[in-house]
């Protein structure tokens, strides 16, 4: 598929591209588990808490596509930057059940969002920056 047969999500596109074919398919795994089908899992109930929807169209309830990642990822690395219910304890809980509750492989996909941002989990959760991203996004409207 094309850049120009779906939608471009820079960010979110970034992180994938960068991904292992192993950390996508647990990712994959995380999003299929966090369809809303068992709210005790802990994925959903994160992801709900912080406002955070599960990238997913009804009719691919059965499969979790590329595409659907790609927004994740970019609907998480605007939620890490400016929401107001995010933490950095919050941030480390779903980026470890969204990488096979793997230290490991979470350390490395909160290390994408990073470099897909340029900014530090230390300046992205230092409250003084995030009042100021949030300020210049609520300016942009």
């Amino acid at each position: 598929m094309s850049n120009t047969d779906r939608d471009w999500h820079p960010t979110g596109d970034f992180i994938f591209e960068r991904m292992t074919e192993a950390d996508r398919e647990a990712f994959r795994r995380f999003m299929f588990a966090a369809n809303g089908d068992d709210e005790d899992d802990v994925g959903y109930s994160k992801l709900c808490y912080l406002g955070i929807n599960v990238a997913r169209s009804s009719r691919c309830a059965e499969r979790v596509e590329d595409d659907h990642i790609r927004l994740q990822l970019a609907w998480m690395a605007e939620a890490r930057l400016i929401d107001e219910e995010m933490d950095e304890h919050d941030w480390n809980v779903l980026t470890f059940f969204a990488s096979r509750e793997d230290k490991a492989v979470a350390a490395r996909l909160r290390h994408l969002f990073e470099l897909a941002s340029g900014v530090t989990d230390a300046d992205a959760f230092n409250e003084r920056l995030r009042a100021e991203r949030r300020a210049k996004e609520a300016a942009r409207g």
